[in-house]
This record gives structure tokens, C-alpha cells and sequence, in this order.
């Protein structure tokens, strides 16, 4: 083979790696990326869900009817962040806390 060939060759090859990567680049789909927990019980504050007092197993049920089931071990990390960044409020309710709309 000469240099001439090779050299064709070798744009060829490249010609059809660079069509082959094109059409991989287009079947990629993007993937949605997860709500946090955290943004799943703003969206619940912005519907309403804590214009009056709910406890923890409220909110558990109203993510799990929303179809996001969470432990209540889960909860008290973003919901105590919520309270500080004063997102919600808390208020206690016959010796538990209730969580409320700010």
C-alpha cells in the first residue's frame, strides 16, 4: 500500500467514526434529574398543605400519596433546614411539633 491509500484510508475512517459518533450523541436522552426532598415539601408548602399545623406523619403521607415514600428519618433533616431557613415555621402541638406556613 502506498502512502497515497493509507492516507484515504485513514480519512475514511475518520469520516465514519466522526457520522457513528454523531448518531450516539443523538440517541442520548437526558435524564430528569430527582426533586429533593427538600423541594418536594416546598411544592407542598406552595400548594397550601401547611396553611394549618401538620406533624410528620401528615407530611410522610402527602409525599407517599404524591408517590415519594420516605421514612420519617428522612424528614427531620430537611424539615429542621426549612424551619432555620425560615421557610415553615414550627409550633408545638400537645407535646409534639407541628409544622406551619410562614
Amino acid at each position: 500500500m502506498t502512502d497515497k491509500e493509507i492516507q484515504k484510508m485513514l480519512e475514511n475512517h475518520e469520516k465514519r467514526i466522526s457520522a457513528l459518533e454523531g448518531i450516539k450523541e443523538k440517541l442520548k436522552v437526558p435524564r430528569k434529574k430527582k426533586a429533593s426532598i427538600t423541594q418536594l415539601i416546598l411544592e407542598l408548602k406552595s400548594d397550601g398543605f401547611f396553611n394549618k399545623p401538620k406533624n410528620w406523619n401528615d407530611i410522610q403521607k402527602a409525599l407517599a400519596e404524591r408517590g415519594r415514600v420516605y421514612p420519617l428519618s428522612s424528614l427531620t433533616d430537611p424539615l429542621q433546614r426549612l424551619v432555620r431557613k425560615r421557610e415553615l415555621g414550627r409550633i408545638k402541638i400537645e407535646k409534639k411539633w407541628g409544622y406551619v406556613k410562614r
